[in-house]
């Protein structure tokens, strides 16, 4: 803003000015007697007008906009007035590929350009178009099985046939399980081979009792331990042994890497009296048994008892034992079978319609009754039927009781179109109406028709 310049005019005053305006102004000199007289144009002339500034508008205030690059690069910087839009005339923003990105595309800025308040930074954005690798799915011989191309970052998919390999000398069957590498967050070409489970060739080992009575026998893979799950060996007492408790085989050693077939013969240590608690499935097999000394308690150390479902149970769930109170103070052998709790089997029940169309269905336990809870059945007449009207199903017998799945048909009575049949004389006049159903027989049940003589016929005969 401009100062007026009063203060010229000010100082000129101090210096001698009497009078100011239309007339002359005298100044004085203090070094000599002379006077000058100018007027006030003069005086303005020599020492400034005072009236600029104050009809000049205020400069407005402006605020900075600063453009960059992905990487703090400045790309461009401009001032607008406060509250403006701003405009980039910079060159487009560019940023180099890289390992994940095959191209960068220019999208735009992170903050809108409109109604500017305040110094501001704005960020280049870009879209992405990532780049892709190759991952081979080959097989244990290094045969292609599949190739998939993936994104940075991305997860591989195998959409082949399921990997293979025969089996060998000491692999019966090798079985498929997976990848050998991980195949989430690609970031370049992979190759991979399958994972292969391996079901070993078996053998036999047999465990035999001290009297060569065969116990159980195991089958074993190659090379792996044989195990016996059979009821736990047992020696009858004699006048010397109160009681033989077995104690293992005569030759453990062999029980384990097994690679061909072999027997081993119970041992039994000498014991006082005990006695079998015997665990038995539903159908009387032993699951397992356990020894007891006297006044102690039997305790279940098998595999979790399982029943098969059948017709009427989908689910047999172990609950128990059917005398819990006999594991405990045993005194005797004695034996406890397995009690079950039952999830019955459901059937579905199909409501069918003339056509085979599926009206509705239902689901029903083994047992059960079906019901149906859809829309009336309904079937269109024909040029036979003139109404059908639904009735029922076509074995509803079977509805009660269900036990298997069922399909039921509707069934409709039909009431059948009716035609008008006219008997009609010679003359066109109407001798009777009978009305017939479809594919009916019309019958005439009016007098018989007659026909005047004339000069031509003496008679007419119907």
């Amino acid at each position: 803003m401009k100062i007026v310049n009063g203060v010229k005019i000010l100082l000129a005053l101090l210096m001698g000015m009497t009078t100011l305006g239309g007339c002359t102004s005298k100044i004085s000199d203090s070094s000599s007697s002379s006077s000058v007289t100018m007027s006030l144009d003069e005086f303005l002339s020599m020492y400034g007008s005072g009236s600029s500034s104050s009809e000049e508008e205020e400069e407005q205030e402006k605020v900075t906009a600063t453009f960059k690059n992905y990487d703090d690069e400045i790309l461009y910087t401009t001032e607008v007035i406060k509250g403006d839009t701003v405009e980039y005339k910079g060159e487009t923003p560019i940023r180099p590929s890289d390992e994940r990105v095959r191209q960068y595309t220019f999208i735009g800025w992170d903050k809108p350009l409109n109604d500017l308040m305040v110094d501001t930074e704005f960020i280049a954005q870009y879209l992405e178009d990532l780049n892709t690798f190759t991952v081979e799915f080959k097989n244990y011989d290094d045969t292609l099985l599949y190739t998939d191309t993936v994104e940075y970052g991305g997860t591989a998919e195998y959409e082949g046939d399921t990997p293979t390999k025969p089996g060998d000398e000491r692999v019966k069957t090798y079985t498929f399980t997976g990848w050998d590498i991980d195949l989430d967050n690609v970031t370049t070409n992979l190759v991979a081979y399958p994972e292969f489970d391996e079901e070993l060739k078996t053998f036999t080992v047999e465990f035999r009792n001290y009297d060569d009575t065969l116990l159980y026998t195991d089958i074993v893979e190659y090379g792996a331990n044989a195990e016996y799950k059979g009821d736990t060996p047992t020696r009858p007492s004699d006048e010397r042994v109160k009681a033989y408790t077995f104690t293992g085989w005569d030759d453990e050693e062999e029980l384990n890497n097994v690679t061909s077939s072999r027997k081993v013969t119970a041992q039994y240590s000498e014991e006082i009296n005990t006695f079998s608690v015997e665990f038995r499935n539903y159908d009387d097999t032993l699951l397992y048994t356990d020894t007891v000394e006297y006044g102690g308690t039997a305790s279940y150390k098998g595999d979790l008892p399982t029943r098969p479902g059948d017709d009427r149970v989908e689910n047999y769930t172990f609950s128990g034992w059917d005398n819990e109170e006999a594991l405990k103070n045993v005194t005797s052998n004695r034996k406890v079978t397995a009690q079950y709790s039952e999830e019955l089997n459901v059937f579905s029940v199909e409501f069918r319609n003339y056509d085979d169309s599926l009206l509705y269905t239902d689901v029903v336990k083994y047992g059960g009754t079906a019901e149906y809870k859809g829309d009336t059945p309904t079937r269109p007449s024909d040029e036979r039927v003139k109404t059908y009207t639904f009735t029922g199903w076509d074995n509803e017998d079977l509805l009660s009781n269900v036990t298997s799945n069922l399909v039921m048909k509707a069934q409709y009575s039909e009431e059948l179109n009716t035609f008008t049949i006219e008997f009609r004389n010679y003359d066109d006049s109407l001798l009777y109406t009978d009305t017939v159903e479809y594919g009916g027989t019309a019958e005439y049940e009016g007098d018989t028709p007659t026909r005047p003589s004339d000069e031509r016929v003496k008679a007419y005969t119907f």
